[in-house]
């Protein structure tokens, strides 16, 4: 998938998937007041001039994301990831 944001083109063929999570969404549907919940499934990109952005195959729609973002989100699926990609200096508590 292909879209230009900001004039810079961000391309999922041409960057790296460096991981992919699920994350959930609400639904259009609710069932006696409760809302239910989708789950979306979501690769993570990093381009080749560093930036990031994360496309959902479900939606099939695709976002650039900060730095700060991809590393809150890894810490949460991924923290042996997390360390090797930003912080390597993480100790054992």
């Amino acid at each position: 998938m292909k879209k230009i944001v900001d004039n810079k083109l961000y391309d999922s063929e041409k960057s790296k998937c460096i991981f992919s999570y699920k994350s959930q969404f609400p639904s259009i549907f609710s069932i006696s007041g409760f809302d239910l919940l989708n789950w979306h499934y979501i690769d993570m990109y990093k381009t080749a001039k560093g930036s990031y952005f994360k496309l959902d195959k479900d939606f099939e729609s695709l976002e650039v994301v900060e730095e700060d973002y991809v590393k809150n989100i890894l810490k949460e699926v991924d923290p042996d990831l997390y360390i090797e990609m930003f912080d390597k200096t993480i100790e054992e508590a």
